[in-house]
């Protein structure tokens, strides 16, 4: 969906829908528990160092 900016006219934003919200919550559900399923048998060490890794990604304050 699309919403116009009320201070700039030339402005839009895009903005997820009540549906779109059903459809992410369900998705980000099924991503966590496909993520525990596969790494439940990953050693805490490795599972360190991929958090390690994915946190330089983020970025530091995220």
């Amino acid at each position: 969906m699309r919403q116009s900016d009320e201070r700039d006219a030339r402005v839009g934003y895009a903005v997820i829908t009540a549906a779109g919200h059903e459809l992410l919550d369900n998705a980000t559900i099924t991503a966590r528990e496909t993520c525990g399923e596969l790494l439940r048998h990953a050693p805490q060490d490795q599972l360190d160092a991929l958090g390690a890794v994915l946190a330089n990604l983020i970025g530091p304050g995220r």
